[in-house]
């Protein structure tokens, strides 16, 4: 936000801050005023135009406001100038002025781009359709050896756990539910003799 300051002394303007702004700026531009004792308790409004006849009206809130679009659609000088109402009163400044450089974006059509532009666009609207196939291909390969690898796994473990696990607890476990019921499996126990000799 670009920001010009004014100062209000009873009924005259000056500029405290002027930073140079350029035509095609809309609600970019804000004017900020400091009003002295004797504007206290009436409601200030801003007016800013480029012909006399055509004023645009700006109620100011906490003493500022946005520049109105219109005046800033080409270069050259807007005018600027403030009042206030506070019952049957009514208190007014000068008007100033300020000068509005030209900016990139003008009133005028913009023309379409040249060729080599349109190549452009339509070169990186490739590249990223390109990228897009490959990213998708490769959520399909992951998702296609993520499904052979739990096929694999699902296999294995019915195998392992044929001795002492019936196949529905096994597909209960691959599923998520790991609550199995065991089946009856061949184990003996066996004396603490036997046991001694095995760790020997």
């Amino acid at each position: 936000m670009t920001t010009i300051k004014l100062k209000v002394i009873d009924e005259n303007i000056e500029f405290t801050s002027s930073p140079p702004v350029y035509s095609g700026d809309v609600n970019t531009i804000e004017t900020q005023f400091e009003f002295g004792e004797n504007w206290e308790g009436f409601t200030k409004s801003a007016v800013f135009y480029r012909e006399i006849d055509k004023p645009y009206m700006q109620v100011l809130k906490d003493d500022a406001c946005l520049i109105p679009h219109e005046v800033m659609r080409t270069q050259g000088r807007i005018y600027v100038g403030v009042f206030g109402v506070l019952d049957d009163k009514v208190k007014t400044s000068e008007v100033v002025f300020y000068d509005i450089g030209t900016g990139v974006i003008t009133s005028g059509s913009i023309s379409e781009p040249s060729d080599d532009i349109w190549q452009q666009i339509l070169s990186e609207l490739g590249n990223i359709r390109k990228l897009a196939e490959q990213m998708s291909q490769g959520q399909e390969e992951f998702k296609t050896h993520m499904e052979q690898v739990f096929q694999e796994y699902h296999e294995e473990l019915k195998t392992i756990s044929a001795n002492f696990m019936i196949v529905e607890d096994v597909d209960r476990i691959v599923g998520g539910e790991y609550d199995p019921s065991y089946d009856d499996y061949n184990a003996e126990s066996i004396t603490q003799d036997e046991l001694l000799k095995i760790l020997v």
